[in-house]
C-alpha cells in the first residue's frame, strides 16, 4: 500500500485503525507546498473523498488540469466491474488492478455520501485513494457495505476469499441509492446506468394579496421620482443621527427615545415607534413647503415637527432601521381611504407573525388583516407599493 509523504502527516485526520485520509481543507493547506508531480498523484488518489464539485474545482485550480477518474456511479458503467456483476469473474487478491480500483472507488463514494454509511469509517479506507491492491482495509469496507445492506451472510474473511456477483450486486445497489455528485466538466465521469430524474421545479409562489388586491411587480409608476428622491435623502441623513449636536430638538428627542427602547423586543419597538411619531402634528405639504405634494425626509419632518402621511412613513422607516430592522421588512403603500376617497400612505413592516401597518391615523400598529372599517371590510384600497428593491401595482386577483 503506498504511503503519503512524511511532510503531509500534520494534515492527516485519522478515521479508523486502518488508516487516515485528507479532508478537502487539509488538502488545500498541503498542496501549495508540494511539487507538481506529487500534487497530481495526491489529487488523483484523494479524488473519491472530495465532498462536492465546488471543492474539487478549487482543488484542481491549484494543480495541472489533467482529467482524473471521478467516483464510480454504477458497476455496470465499466467493463471490468460489469463482468464481475454478471458473474463472469470473481473478485480476489489476484484480480486485475483496474477492477480492484473501481471497487475501492465505489466503496469510498458509498462511505462519503450514502445516508446510511456516515458512521462507517471502514468505507473511507485507503486515505490516498484507490490503489488497486486488495488488502484488509478493502475487505473491511466490503463487509461494512454488506452490513448496511443487511447481507452479513456474504461477509468476507480475508483478501484471499473469492467474492462473487452477489457481493457485486450489494455494492451496485448501494451505489444506486447514493446521491449523485456533480463534478466540473473537465472530469470524465461516466453517466449512471439509470438516468437521474431531476425533480420538477418548486411551484412559484403567487403574488401576495393585500386588502383583496394582488401585488404584481412593475418597472414604472408615476411616483418613481418622489420615492427615489426621498429614499436617497433618508440614506444621506442616517449618519447624522449618530451626532446629536447636529439634530433639531425634536430629532434629538426621538433619538433618545429610540436608545431607551433599543433592548426591547421588536414587537414593542414597532408599537412604540408608531405611537411616538404619530405624536407630531399632521400638516399639508402646501402649508409646510408651498407645494401640493412634497415627500419630506425624516430630518426635514423633525425640523418642522409636522408633515403629511408619507412623511410619517419615512420617519418611522428611519427610526426602525436605527433599531436594527432590515430593508426587506419595509414597504411604503399608497392607498385610497374608502370612506373619504382620499389618497393616503402607510408603512408596511414584515414581522415573524405577519405584516403590520403603521398608520398616522392609528396609534397602534395593526396586522394588515385587522385594518378594517366598522363593517369589517378593508379600510383601504391599495394602489402602489415601494421598497428598496422593487415597485408593485395592486390589481384584482387573477
Amino acid at each position: 500500500m503506498p504511503r503519503i509523504p512524511a511532510r503531509f502527516a500534520p494534515f492527516l485526520s485519522v478515521t479508523s485503525d486502518g488508516g487516515a485520509r485528507l479532508s478537502v481543507q487539509e488538502l488545500e493547506q498541503a498542496l501549495p507546498t508540494a511539487p507538481a508531480e506529487e500534487v497530481t498523484t495526491l489529487r488523483n488518489q484523494a479524488l473519491d473523498v472530495v465532498a462536492d464539485g465546488s471543492a474539487l474545482e478549487k482543488l484542481i485550480g491549484t494543480t495541472p488540469a489533467t482529467p482524473s477518474p471521478g467516483p464510480i456511479s454504477a458497476l455496470r458503467d465499466h467493463p471490468a466491474t460489469r463482468d464481475w456483476l454478471d458473474g463472469n469473474v470473481e473478485l480476489t487478491k489476484t484480480s486485475p488492478r483496474e477492477l480492484i480500483q473501481l471497487v475501492q472507488r465505489a466503496l469510498m463514494k458509498i462511505g462519503a455520501h450514502h445516508p446510511d454509511a456516515r458512521n462507517r469509517p471502514e468505507l473511507l479506507m485507503l486515505p490516498w485513494g484507490a490503489d488497486g491492491s486488495l488488502g484488509n482495509a478493502t475487505v473491511a469496507a466490503i463487509n461494512a457495505a454488506l452490513a448496511i445492506a443487511g447481507r452479513t451472510d456474504l461477509t468476507v474473511s480475508a483478501p484471499t476469499d473469492l467474492m462473487s456477483w452477489e457481493v457485486a450486486e450489494v455494492i451496485d445497489g448501494l451505489l444506486a441509492t447514493t446521491p449523485r455528485i456533480l463534478h466540473p466538466s473537465l472530469i470524465n465521469v461516466p453517466p449512471p446506468s439509470t438516468p437521474v430524474v431531476t425533480p420538477p421545479p418548486a411551484p412559484t409562489q403567487p403574488d401576495p394579496v393585500i386588502w383583496g388586491r394582488q401585488m404584481i411587480p412593475t418597472s414604472v409608476t408615476g411616483l418613481d421620482g418622489k420615492w427615489t428622491n426621498v429614499l436617497a435623502k433618508t440614506d444621506a441623513e442616517m449618519p447624522q443621527w449618530d451626532t446629536p449636536s447636529t439634530l433639531s430638538p425634536a430629532a434629538r428627542y426621538l433619538r433618545n427615545e429610540l436608545e431607551g427602547i433599543r433592548n426591547q423586543s421588536p414587537a414593542f419597538q414597532l408599537q412604540r415607534v408608531n405611537s411616538l411619531v404619530n405624536g407630531w402634528l399632521f400638516a399639508s405639504d402646501a402649508s409646510n413647503y408651498g407645494v401640493e405634494d412634497y415627500w419630506a425626509s425624516p430630518l426635514e419632518f423633525m425640523a418642522k415637527q409636522r408633515g403629511d402621511c408619507e412623511d410619517y412613513c419615512m420617519v418611522k422607516y428611519a427610526a426602525l432601521k436605527r433599531l436594527g430592522f432590515t430593508e426587506d421588512q419595509f414597504k411604503l403603500l399608497v392607498v385610497i381611504e374608502k370612506s373619504t376617497g382620499r389618497a393616503h400612505a402607510v408603512l408596511s413592516v414584515k414581522m415573524p407573525d405577519g405584516e403590520y401597518i403603521l398608520d398616522n391615523l392609528n396609534t397602534s400598529a395593526r396586522k394588515v388583516e385587522d385594518v378594517v372599517d366598522t363593517a369589517g371590510q378593508p379600510r383601504y384600497h391599495p394602489l402602489l407599493a415601494f421598497a428598496r428593491d422593487g415597485k408593485w401595482l395592486f390589481v384584482p386577483p387573477a
